[in-house]
């Protein structure tokens, strides 16, 4: 959005525009918008001094929007009328090393991660005044010999947390992607796997109760 002002008499303008933001206000609220001014010889009315001119881009998604075009689906429509989200945050991120052992020294010198004798470190998650807000993201380095991101020949696995692994899983499936015939429940919460486009395995995973 933008607005463009027509003046005839810049220094006049100037030395009104306390009033003029304040008819502004009024009319359009306290929005942020993009404004420039411009000096005319006239306007076609003879008393008038101003003129606004406000002009907005609107985007128009297509019928068959390209795959880049189509609004990211946030929400799952249950049962009981409400909405269920797909992804509230990063649960954990996996990778696999050559050496672990050496790269999680290295991420411990030099990047200060405090790597325990299981070969990763969680991150408790905190407000904008560093108090816990009741949630982790695991960061792990595991062997490379490990099979836990297969059928992916990928690296690495993005751990998601998410409301319902079993619907979300479901939902996925009905709507073509990748789903591997698999969940798992333990005490640690309910997990589900997606394959991506790129063939990147995604772990979804639902916090046990209380987390």
């Amino acid at each position: 959005m933008r607005l463009n002002w027509c003046v005839t008499d810049k220094r006049e303008y100037l030395a009104a525009l306390a009033e003029v933001g304040k008819a502004v206000r009024k009319i359009i609220g306290n929005c942020n918008i993009a404004m420039a001014c411009l000096q005319i010889s006239a306007l076609m009315e003879d008393r008038t001094k101003t003129r606004p001119e406000l002009s907005a881009l609107v985007a128009v998604v297509a019928q068959n929007p390209e795959p880049d075009q189509v609004r990211p689906q946030i929400e799952v429509p249950v049962a009981d009328g409400g909405c269920m989200k797909r992804v509230t945050g990063i649960g954990g991120i996996f990778f696999k090393a050559k050496d672990a052992p050496a790269l999680q020294a290295w991420y411990k010198r030099h990047l200060g991660i405090d790597v325990q004798e299981w070969g990763g470190t969680s991150f408790t998650w905190t407000d904008s005044a560093n108090k816990p807000v009741g949630g982790t993201t695991i960061w792990s380095v595991g062997p490379a010999s490990g099979d836990q991101f297969a059928p992916s020949q990928a690296s690495f696995m993005v751990n998601y947390r998410v409301e319902d692994a079993r619907l979300l899983a479901k939902v996925l499936q009905e709507e073509g992607c990748n789903v591997l015939d698999k969940i798992d429940e333990s005490e640690y919460g309910v997990f589900a796997w997606v394959i991506d486009p790129e063939g990147n395995k995604v772990e979804l995973w639902q916090p046990p109760a209380g987390q």
